[in-house]
């Protein structure tokens, strides 16, 4: 079917994506298969050829295989409201630039109107009868079909023959007589749309249905494939399970569930599958990141990060709050009060504890704190955070090993668990097991995703969120001064959080002191949590990705952060504490960490328009695209 210039032709698996029901397929059999998956929004129409947009560049596509529905894949000439097609993508075809399994009107076949003329045309082709006789079906296009159907209908069951209309099937014998009559008058008025169908016994399978075994009817689908001069049928099948009992509704969409058919012998049966072999070992276009997936990539870092940095610091701030518990309407002790504080300039949930003048919400804290940790619709929340992960994930879930899913089930428990928690009393434990289980969810990705550009853009996009973070909690924290004994036990809150206490306290025992403290955050570069540590590590992930000019130069981003990197490295951690006699404010330190925080900022917006939305040219590995200015759609 590929391009018979290239030996190893680029194969695309397109999907409508996460949203529909069968997605969970799409993403097996493109993972099987070896091919890309990609989304209409992956591919454009250029020069008269399809292209994949991915993080090198863009790469010609010879082979899609099509799971769009007709009427959503090419919004030029069919639905023009689809996001789920490619643009110009008919025109490709009719071109011969692009093959497509299960190309556009292939969906011809399932019209129910052709199941009345089975018998005849197997006859009138094959000059033989059907081996298996079909369901008794009548087209209500033909006046004496349309007589025999009006004068039976309470015992006939009703379909549009358009499968796709959208239409649900009738029972009849389950209808009212004012329901009869309604669909009578519908048949009469359009016919042609209309086939009526003999119900017959429907055979069952048994499922597992809140813990016990139930019959529900079942299809069984099988398959055949062409070899070139004829077809052959496949061994098992897919048998679709009603989930109603009593009702024949086998539909994904309308809650149908698949399961594997097997066949059964009495005695064992050769296996074996078959693979065509590239004729070429370089597998590169095969296993492309498409631009998509790797914005994906790059933001499941930076979500799981930010929920990871929130429920650390959410931990300890209630293990402060239940050391010192105040009766209501007692003022707050004065490090609680930072913390709490911080909390709100970390999540960027205004006002919150920022507001000023409302002494109220510090002396009663636990409806605020309740809210950022379980409130689904509260933006910068835990909840928030949990459920944008997951769904950010889901969206490149064929890059997961089955390990890492089972893992984000269990993010999703949790999720469900804080959103059922009556009291904040009962969170802590809660918390302890979700951090538990991001640290899973990301040991395991570090240890089992392939170093390629989709590694280091989540390496890239976990070490970004990571400095924020860190840049947001000593902001809020010191960049006013407090007596010294308020700012030792920040200090030591900021070092747990940070995972820096232990080193620490083995170097100085318990000797509290801000200018160490800061001397260790910002610039020890053995320790994994420290800014200057995190900047190297970012700078060393974005240094590993394709570059859009020469390879030997540094791009926009990695400038970036070599700037924030160099403003970092030359600081004295005693200049920073220096504080304003007046207004108690140490602008140093409150500045060089703003015009860090301000840098790395841009640094998302430099990779979005280089690698995720190409707004930045980049030139494609593979030569084939010689004009930047050209007709594409």
């Amino acid at each position: 079917l590929g391009n018979i210039s290239n030996e190893n032709p680029n194969v695309v698996f397109l999907t409508p994506g996460p949203g529909n029901e069968t997605y969970f397929e799409h993403v097996y059999l493109s993972s099987y298969l070896g091919y890309t998956l990609v989304q209409g929004s992956d591919l454009l129409v250029r020069e008269g050829f399809v292209w994949l947009k991915s993080l090198e560049g863009l790469e010609r596509v010879d082979v899609i295989i099509r799971r769009v529905d007709d009427e959503w894949c090419d919004p030029l000439e069919l639905r023009q409201n689809s996001l789920l097609g490619v643009p110009g993508l008919l025109q490709v075809m009719r071109m011969g630039n692009v093959a497509v399994i299960n190309p556009p009107g292939a969906s011809v076949v399932e019209n129910y109107g052709l199941m009345a003329f089975m018998e005849n045309a197997c006859k009138f082709l094959m000059n033989e009868s059907l081996l298996m006789n079909s369901v008794a079906t009548w087209w209500c296009g033909q006046p004496k079909e349309l007589n025999f159907v009006l004068s039976n209908l309470p015992r006939l069951i009703i379909k549009k023959a358009n499968r796709k209309q959208g239409f649900r099937t009738r029972y009849c014998r389950l209808l009212s007589t004012a329901e009869l009559e309604e669909l009578r008058q519908m048949i009469i008025q359009n016919p042609k749309e209309f086939v009526a169908q003999e119900e017959v016994s429907l055979s069952t399978t048994p499922s597992f249905i809140n813990g016990k075994l139930e019959p529900r009817f079942a299809a069984l689908r099988t398959f055949m494939v062409s070899d070139g001069s004829d077809y052959k049928v496949l061994q098992g099948g897919l048998t679709r399970s009603s989930s109603v009992k009593d009702k024949f509704v086998i539909s994904n969409q309308l809650g149908g569930i698949s399961k594997d058919t097997w066949i059964v012998t009495d005695h064992p049966t050769e296996h074996y599958e078959r693979f065509v072999v590239k004729k070429s070992t370089n597998s590169h276009q095969n296993n492309s990141l498409t631009s998509r997936n790797a914005e994906n990539l790059f933001w499941v870092g930076r979500l799981y990060e930010r929920t990871m940095s929130l429920t650390s610091f959410l931990k300890i701030v209630l293990d402060r709050l239940n050391e010192n518990v105040n009766d209501k309407g007692q003022k707050q002790q004065a490090y609680l009060v930072v913390l709490l504080k911080s909390i709100t300039h970390l999540t960027q949930t205004y006002p919150g504890f920022a507001e000023e003048n409302d002494d109220a919400i510090f002396e009663n804290p636990e409806p605020e704190l309740f809210i950022l940790i379980n409130d689904l619709k509260k933006a910068g929340s835990i909840a928030y955070n949990i459920q944008s992960l997951l769904n950010t994930a889901n969206q490149v879930s064929e890059r997961w090993t089955s390990d890492t899913r089972r893992i984000l089930n269990l993010l999703e428990d949790s999720l469900q668990s804080l959103k059922n928690t009556p009291s904040i009393n009962q969170l802590s434990h809660k918390l302890d097991k979700l951090y538990t289980r991001l640290f899973g969810f990301y040991g395991n990705v570090f240890e089992t995703l392939p170093r390629d550009n989709g590694f280091y853009l989540f390496e890239a996009g976990k070490n970004i969120e990571r400095i924020l973070s860190l840049i947001s909690v000593l902001r809020s924290a010191f960049s006013f001064k407090n007596n010294e004994e308020v700012e030792s036990v920040i200090l030591e809150a900021v070092l747990e959080n940070h995972h820096l206490l232990t080193q620490y306290r083995h170097i100085y025992k318990s000797q509290w002191s801000l200018v160490a403290g800061l001397d260790m955050v910002l610039l020890e570069k053995n320790l994994p949590y420290t800014l200057s540590s995190l900047l190297d590590r970012l700078a060393f992930c974005l240094s590993l990705l394709p570059k859009s000019t020469n390879a030997n130069r540094l791009g926009i981003d990695e400038k970036i952060v070599l700037q924030a990197s160099t403003i970092i490295k030359l600081i004295d951690a005693e200049s920073l504490v220096k504080v304003d006699a007046d207004t108690q404010y140490r602008s140093e330190l409150d500045k060089t960490l703003e015009q860090v925080y301000d840098l790395i900022s841009k640094v998302t917006g430099s990779l979005s328009s280089l690698y995720f939305s190409h707004s930045v040219i980049q030139h494609s590995l593979l030569d084939t695209i010689e004009k930047i200015n050209s007709d594409e759609i």
